[in-house]
């Protein structure tokens, strides 16, 4: 039994040593080939050697010294090992309250319990080194004076480690395995010029195979491939890739599944905290020590973001584990209307629906939703954030003004419910064409050539190519021009509606409450007047849709336009800071967006915004007589699916009603106050900077935005920071801004530390011109505001 255990415990500690010797050798930290592994069999051989001649140069010392191998050498070698250990676990909690050393937060957690545990751990080496003979057992002099060996090679190291950090930070980089470049992979002795793992680059002139002609691999071909892309390292060890399968996975003594055609860590694009071969996914999964690994990398690299995440508008001050974690074992899975019940009972459609009626309220819509009360909202919590919401809204948009079948009129069961309407007023009365500004979110673009709907100019530009109304004879916009701060310009956009309805096309609009980089608003109320004058002129603010060919067929009155909300920040944002003004917080509120504004068909917001949470997510809303069928019965599930998605998050509901059941009206509106004027405190700041820097930053604020942009700064703040980047054109020169975003998660403090950071030489790398303009902004393609 001593035997056994004393042979386990040396096989555990020659395991770390020669793991210790493999990784700071991989890191570039050690010389030799210590770092490649066994072609048979994977293992860390060479490094494995190593570790075994240092452990016969020992027990030779010790046999020559005429010392008992146990009652000396275990002994002695075991007394040292504690020592070292205690020492190491002294080490952690400095660590802990020098990187938390400038936070306020949970002083108990990072300063006092790290510094109690220091100190007990240091009280206690001392106590070891002043009875290192009683531990070991003996009084000899060599024995006593191995402690010393912890200086004479720990003192070493620490030196080593500070001259890699002033001399070599790319080195000192990867003693955490924070960053670990992949080299190239060398070409085979011999091997034609191209590829280095010796495959011959494809001509530029070779002949396209067709997809329609191309060949299926048999078994030889696929053999002859895994044949030439086996020795390819993969996954945490470097092991080659024939080598990671066990064997219940190979058949036929052939690997199941396709080889890699090249080393994946050269195809991808890196993170240099989370080297790819430590996440990559052999056959054989990972252990219990590389999964440890890979996700504390991982976890590292995301927290450090989380910590300086600054240039999207989203919020990362989350604390929902505490409460929720019980959820992430249970499958919540909402598919289908979200106010009937189906047969599929795990899901949180009671709390979605509670959520849906929170915002209704919010948002001055009527409610409850009631199917039979066409004036009541309808609304669905998104899966996929504010992009499900703008294209279910364009698809509901595009129906409607095609004249399809609405949901209140579709009584009858069945599968095709997409009826036609059968006539209407003139060849274009059902072609709708879509108008939205420059500075609008891209998911509209995706949205109207997934939905196939003409925008104002495609349609402009394939049957008016020269009757652009705002330039006759130039080629069309492709969206409706900004003004100066990133709300759509409202009299071009009269122009262009104008020039439409005129010859018959009802009319899609959509807005902007809180656009990506400006954080501008669009005037709904205003936008909604000027559209619904214009569509009056030509008789589509209100029109008949037939729904038969007879002097007397059914039909339905509704508008020849539709007025969509894109409020991802602003929907989730303003209701509160109207609240704060109203009680005298503030000055300001943006412009009214919401039902209170009639001709506001539909309105959808993104709850990772302003609320935060762990993904994307949102709500759409709408009213109950403005819904379209649904294309198709879903007996299936027990219930109707109104919704875009089908299957959706259940645990979003469950998020957002937290959220909510946890932050009253009033706690919103006091946030909204404090992220409004953290946004002119860098405002302020960045102005300031760029006075004191005497150059052009071009620093800009739209109306009650919560987001600053100015001049891009160097890569690595862009990087450390999140920062949102765009190039824009400011007369004729290129100009590329990044913004940052006051959420709720952002301090003034990590405000200081960046201004901090931009204040130093070289912040800003030389451009092309620094001239500063009267314009300033960054979206679309021209710029016009700015500092």
């Amino acid at each position: 039994m001593l035997c056994a255990s004393l042979f386990a415990a040396w096989l555990v500690l020659h395991k770390a040593a020669k793991r210790c010797r493999y990784v700071l050798r991989r890191y570039g930290l050690l010389l030799g080939n210590l770092h490649t592994t066994h072609a048979g069999h994977g293992s860390v051989h060479r490094a494995s050697v190593i570790q075994s001649v240092f452990s016969a140069v020992a027990v030779i010392l010790f046999a020559a010294a005429v010392l008992d191998p146990y009652g000396n050498m275990s002994t002695s070698m075991l007394g040292l090992g504690a020592l070292d250990i205690i020492l190491l676990q002294a080490l952690p909690p400095a660590a802990v309250i020098s990187y938390f050393r400038r936070r306020r937060e949970r002083r108990w957690q990072v300063v006092i319990a790290p510094a109690l545990g220091a100190l007990g751990l240091i009280t206690t080496s001392l106590l070891v080194v002043s009875n290192f003979d009683v531990l070991t057992g003996t009084t000899e002099p060599v024995i006593t004076a191995l402690q010393w060996l912890l200086l004479l090679v720990g003192g070493p190291g620490v030196a080593l480690a500070s001259w890699l950090r002033s001399a070599r930070p790319d080195r000192y980089a990867r003693l955490g395995g924070a960053s670990v470049p992949t080299p190239p992979p060398t070409a085979p002795p011999n091997a034609p010029a191209g590829d280095p793992s010796g495959q011959p680059r494809p001509s530029s002139a070779a002949t396209p195979a067709r997809p329609g002609n191309r060949a299926v691999k048999g078994p030889a071909t696929m053999a002859r491939d895994a044949e030439t892309h086996a020795d390819i390292p993969f996954g945490p060890e470097d092991t080659p890739w024939q080598k990671t399968f066990s064997g219940l996975r190979v058949g036929g003594g052939r690997p199941y599944g396709t080889p890699p055609s090249s080393d994946p860590r050269a195809a991808y694009t890196g993170v240099p905290e989370v080297p790819h071969h430590k996440v990559q996914l052999p056959p054989t999964g990972l252990d219990a020590e590389q999964y440890t690994e890979a996700e504390a990398l991982f976890r590292s690299h995301i927290d450090a973001q989380t910590r300086n995440f600054a240039g999207y508008q989203v919020t990362s001050a989350l604390d929902y584990e505490e409460r929720l974690g019980h959820y992430l074992n249970r499958h919540l899975n909402n598919v289908g209307d979200p106010y009937q019940s189906s047969s599929y009972t795990l899901n949180s459609k009671v709390l979605e629906r509670a959520v849906l009626d929170y915002f209704a309220s919010l948002w001055h819509a009527k409610w409850p939703h009631n199917p039979e009360d066409p004036e009541s909202y309808w609304g669905y919590v998104l899966t996929m954030g504010s992009s499900e919401g703008n294209l279910y809204g364009l698809w509901n948009a595009r129906d409607y003004l095609s004249g399809k079948l609405l949901r209140t009129h579709h009584r009858k069961p069945g599968k095709v419910t997409f009826e036609q309407a059968l006539r209407g007023g003139g060849p274009h009365a059902f072609h709708p064409v879509a108008f939205f500004s420059e500075d609008t979110h891209y998911s509209l673009t995706k949205a109207v050539r997934a939905l196939d709907i003409d925008t104002f100019h495609t349609l402009g530009s394939t049957c008016y190519p020269d009757e652009n109304p705002l330039a006759p004879g130039t080629p069309w916009p492709r969206e409706v021009p900004s003004g100066d701060h990133g709300a759509i310009d409202i009299d071009q956009l009269a122009v262009l509606v104008r020039f439409f309805a005129s010859r018959g096309h009802p009319v899609l609009v959509s807005l902007n409450y809180g656009s990506t980089f400006k954080g501008a608003y669009d005037d709904v109320e205003a936008v909604a007047c000027t559209v619904r004058s214009i569509c009056a002129e030509y008789n589509l603010d209100n029109r008949r849709v037939y729904r038969g060919c007879g002097e007397n067929s059914d039909y339905d009155e509704r508008s020849g336009y539709w007025l969509h909300v894109d409020g991802a920040l602003g929907a989730g944002y303003a209701p509160y800071l109207e609240m704060a003004r109203d009680a005298g917080m503030v000055e300001h509120a943006p412009p009214t967006f919401d039902f209170r504004i009639s001709d506001v068909h539909s309105l959808t917001m993104s709850g990772h915004k302003w609320m935060g949470t762990p993904w994307a997510c949102g709500v759409f809303m709408t009213r109950t007589g403005l819904q379209m069928a649904p294309p198709k019965s879903s007996e299936y599930i027990g219930a109707a699916d109104t919704t875009f998605a089908g299957s959706r998050n259940g645990f979003s509901s469950l998020l957002m009603w937290d959220y909510l059941a946890h932050h009253s009206y009033d706690d919103q509106a006091w946030l909204a106050a404090e992220c409004d004027g953290l946004a002119a405190y860098m405002h302020e700041q960045l102005l300031v900077l760029q006075e004191q820097l005497g150059q052009g930053l071009w620093v800009a604020r739209s109306p009650q935005s919560l987001t600053v942009r100015f001049r891009q700064p160097h890569a690595d703040i862009v990087r450390r920071y999140s920062l949102s980047s765009e190039t824009v054109y400011v007369d004729g020169t290129a100009r590329t801004y990044v913004h940052l975003y006051a959420m709720r998660h952002l301090t003034r403090q990590r405000v200081d530390e960046l201004i901090g950071e931009l204040r130093q030489p070289g912040a800003f790398p030389l451009a092309s011109s620094a001239k500063t303009t009267t314009g300033g902004g960054a979206s679309g393609s021209t710029d016009r505001t700015g500092g």
